[in-house]
């Protein structure tokens, strides 16, 4: 349930930077600083890598792996030009990224 609570945090987040415009922070827009901000958060979760995951052998010698906070699911949500709110449900950074950054899901 954490991992749903902070989704909601970074969606609020980006769809406020969407909502108000693109205030000049450090250079670039407000929005693509928060649109970092999430892609970063959401990174560890959405992790695929064989690297995070840990065999766990059990006293009665079942095995089974602890992903480690990866491979996870994240539910994104993206304010289009016609203000209509887009949702997508997506595994992985890259289908994340295309989200964020305006594709269609």
């Amino acid at each position: 349930m954490r991992g749903r609570a902070s989704c909601l945090v970074l969606l609020v987040g980006l769809l406020l930077s969407c909502a108000f415009g693109c205030a000049e922070e450090k250079g670039e827009p407000a929005r693509v600083v928060a649109q970092s901000a999430a892609l970063a958060r959401l990174a560890p979760r959405l992790s695929q890598a064989p690297a995070t995951l840990t065999p766990v052998t059990r006293s009665d010698g079942r095995r089974s792996l602890r992903v480690n906070g990866g491979f996870s699911q994240a539910q994104l949500a993206r304010v289009g030009a016609d203000g209509r709110v887009t949702t997508a449900c997506v595994d992985n950074l890259a289908a994340a990224r295309a989200i964020i950054e305006g594709a269609t899901p």
